[in-house]
């Protein structure tokens, strides 16, 4: 499983790549532009398709949890 942390349109590519069962976790801050970009094209586009589980963060809290979560999931 991979875990990865995006903050921006840049992210875009390495989201694609991740597979089924990888984490994705997208920042989701309208005060912070260059994340809209992602948030945009991973909610809209319709030719590529990411199928990592998508979750969105605003904090660093809100990272650890999420990761947190999966791990626990993961471990049952």
């Amino acid at each position: 499983m991979i875990i990865y942390v995006g903050d921006g349109n840049g992210d875009f590519c390495a989201s694609v790549k991740l597979r089924k069962g990888d984490l994705l976790l997208v920042r989701d801050d309208v005060d912070y532009p260059s994340a809209r970009g992602l948030v945009t094209r991973i909610k809209e586009e319709k030719e590529i398709e990411v199928q990592a589980d998508i979750n969105y963060w605003k904090s660093g809290a809100d990272v650890y949890e999420t990761i947190d979560r999966k791990l626990r999931s993961l471990f049952k």
